[in-house]
């Protein structure tokens, strides 16, 4: 709290990786995922939707697929192009820590975790695209042959704007993030 400079008047509770809390009517439930920091991946339930935000993970672990797997709306990175990160302008160091298992997912990575879905998300958002180490068309492409014939709606973030989420089949989701 410190480091983030949070007012005083903010009341701030920290949670147990694993265990689940609540805020208002929306239950949290958090797993760790393996990066060079600290990291969770979210599932947040309510009596309408249930959304699942996994971003900045270098490997899919055992189970992720089974925590996000009743999740309506997913927001997953889908961080770079293997081919693009090795031809790119980025150090070595760097490069093997953007590919490696505790850096980011790749296209391919992102996508098999969709297709071992026991159920596919109704919408998927592709969050966390370099602008340098991938493209929209490979992210999408590779998000769409994973998701085959399915009827999910498929949106990909950009890093400088916000996405609105909209209307989904006669609910309204809003994010705030």
């Amino acid at each position: 709290m410190q480091s983030i400079r949070l007012k005083p008047t903010v009341q701030a509770e920290t949670f147990t990786v694993g265990r689940r809390f609540v805020v208002g009517d929306i239950t949290i439930h958090s797993r760790s995922i393996p990066h060079d920091a600290p990291q969770v991946a979210l599932v947040f339930e309510t009596k309408v939707t249930t959304v699942g935000l996994v971003t900045d993970l270098g490997h899919v672990p055992k189970g992720l697929g089974g925590f996000l797997g009743e999740c309506e709306t997913l927001l997953l990175e889908a961080n770079h192009d293997p081919d693009m990160l090795e031809t790119g302008p980025y150090p070595a160091m760097l490069k093997r820590r953007v590919g490696g298992s505790l850096g980011h997912l790749s296209n391919g990575q992102a996508g098999d975790l969709l297709a071992g879905l026991a159920h596919a998300p109704r919408r998927v958002v592709l969050m966390h695209l370099s602008e340098t180490n991938n493209s929209p068309q490979l992210a999408r492409s590779s998000a769409e042959a994973a998701l085959g014939h399915q009827s999910t709606e498929l949106l990909l973030a950009q890093q400088q704007q916000p996405l609105e989420l909209g209307a989904m089949r006669d609910r309204q989701l809003q994010l705030g993030l």
